[in-house]
């Protein structure tokens, strides 16, 4: 059986893709401090958690990063590890998050559990790298601000974040199809499309029994032809797109797994009941909503 509520806490409250609340660098010392392959990024967190996420692959991988370092040798060595700090860590820890570009979302853990259980490898990280994420994630919580209209424009930390949703971040901004950059094959892509738009055009009698049970239609559907606007969307109808286009993907099996669902099948006609639209909701141009102010720590600065 779906249970809709904890759904909802396996998602992150501002946004179905989380924040990326600090960026990283800086680590080896003689790489260029604009190349992103070798930095990483702190993710918000699901809702109603107040300490922070990481792509443990891409943090090892910075971590192991330094000039004289065969690239082949970090990426395999990265996946061996990113694979055992998963393992290791308790699975309802581990987090699959949606990502609008690409289906194959990675599993993210807590930056804690990262630390944790990288203390005392030093093949891997150094004290000093370990000490400076720890304290980088400490002052993230702290300081990293989430300014919205929905706040009156006072700016809000992770700690003073409402716990769930609130109405406004119900509501997704589509300017394409989700996931429409999954494959770089044209034909692929064009063949989403149509999948999109047919799939659109049979979810607006399910839109139109939300707006019946509710008073507020959870999808404002966007004429196609008109280059300066977008659908804007009710998370759980964006999830329901998911599930129909990519039910084999992690971040729908992750779904499944932590609504309850039996199958893919079930959660979809969970997401699709009016009655789960109990959480409140509000319509909007979604185009104006706030980001988190992120921050930028360098090691070669720390200490």
């Amino acid at each position: 059986m779906v249970d809709i509520e904890k759904l909802q806490l396996a998602l992150p409250v501002c946004r179905l893709q989380p924040e990326e609340m600090a960026h990283l660098c800086g680590f080896s010392l003689q790489h260029g401090e604009d190349d992103w392959k070798w930095s990483f990024f702190f993710l918000a967190p699901p809702a109603s958690q107040k300490f922070l996420y990481l792509d443990p692959f891409r943090a090892v991988r910075a971590l192991l990063w330094k000039p004289e370092a065969d690239p082949e040798w970090v990426e395999r060595s990265a996946t061996e590890i990113a694979r055992a700090l998963v393992r290791n860590t308790e699975d309802q820890r581990r987090v699959h998050y949606y990502d609008y570009s690409h289906h194959e979302s990675p599993v993210c853990i807590p930056v804690t559990d990262f630390v944790a259980l990288l203390r005392g490898q030093t093949d891997t990280a150094s004290t000093a790298a370990l000490d400076f994420i720890e304290a980088a994630e400490l002052e993230t919580i702290q300081c990293c601000k989430f300014d919205d209209a929905d706040f009156d424009r006072v700016p809000r930390t992770l700690m003073t974040l409402p716990t769930l949703p609130w109405p406004k971040a119900m509501i997704e901004f589509v300017p394409a199809y989700p996931w429409s950059f999954y494959e770089s094959d044209g034909e692929k892509e064009r063949v989403g499309q149509e999948l999109f738009l047919h799939w659109r055009e049979d979810i607006r009698s399910v839109a139109a029994a939300i707006e019946k049970r509710w008073g507020m239609s959870p999808y404002r559907f966007v004429d196609p032809a008109v280059d300066y606007d977008d659908d804007d969307v009710h998370r759980f109808l964006v999830l329901d797109w998911c599930c129909h286009f990519m039910p084999s993907s992690p971040f729908v099996a992750f779904l499944v797994q932590r609504s309850g669902a039996a199958s893919v099948q079930e959660l979809r006609s969970a997401l699709r009941d009016p009655e789960s639209y109990f959480h409140p909701f509000e319509m909007h141009c979604t185009w104006a909503t706030g980001d988190a102010d992120r921050i930028r720590f360098d090691f070669r600065t720390f200490g």
